[in-house]
């Protein structure tokens, strides 16, 4: 009996070990896991959604059978990695997308019953990417990530820090402008200094009365006396 239950235990850690697992995508890994040579499938889920668990066994699924091919498979949990539901302006949950060269393809809900066939098939390929301009890999993409990380700090502060913090912002607002030369008083004194430089050029060019002409006088004024 006690070799039986040794063997039973032995035989669920070699399938668990042998399950393959689906891939934890965070806010600090993304970079590093989702490259441009890759390709993926992620799910945003969230622990409260009660569609997510539903649809969890399933995703397991996808990986298991896809456990021979190219394409990982990863989820992303919306809570903990807020930059990545803002990057992929994640509308609803849960949230399969295709990603393939860094251009990405959001999975339309029907797709979803059927991943592996919309791999093995290729028929992601129909699906239309997200612009080029928008999509979470571009300079706009990774500036909306870093707001939603930066809401989500903020969100996590108590009432106290957010007070101070307001302040802060509030005195930079206010104190920045005054030491900051205004653009009227930067006009005028150019404008005062051109008129200077302007000037000296003039009474630089100005001719000095000749010799001659002075001599000429002289004896103008000679033959009248």
């Amino acid at each position: 009996m006690k070799a039986f239950n040794i063997a039973t235990i032995l035989c669920l850690l070699l399938a668990t070990l042998g399950y393959a697992q689906v891939v934890q995508v965070t806010d600090d890994n993304v970079n590093s896991l989702v490259t441009s040579e890759s390709e993926w499938l992620l799910e945003f889920y969230a622990e409260w959604c009660g569609y997510c668990r539903k649809f969890a066994p399933k995703y397991e699924e996808v990986e298991d059978a896809l456990s021979d091919s190219s394409v990982q498979v990863g989820k992303v949990d919306v809570e903990s990695s807020p930059g990545l539901a803002a990057r992929f302006f994640v509308q609803r949950l849960p949230t399969v997308v295709h990603i393939k060269d860094h251009q990405v393809r959001v999975v339309p809900h029907d797709k979803t019953l059927d991943l592996v066939g919309l791999i093995k098939r290729e028929e992601w390929q129909d699906i239309k990417p997200v612009n080029a301009m928008t999509s979470p890999f571009s300079a706009v993409g990774t500036l909306v990530g870093f707001t939603g990380r930066m809401v989500k700090w903020a969100s996590s502060l108590s009432p106290t820090m957010m007070v101070i913090l307001m302040l802060v912002l509030l005195g930079v607002v206010v104190i920045l402008p005054i030491y900051m030369p205004k653009d009227g008083d930067n006009q005028a004194q150019n404008d005062e200094q051109a008129t200077e430089d302007t000037s000296s050029v003039t009474s630089a060019r100005k001719p000095e009365p000749s010799s001659s002409s002075t001599t000429t006088k002289q004896r103008k004024s000679k033959r009248i006396d």
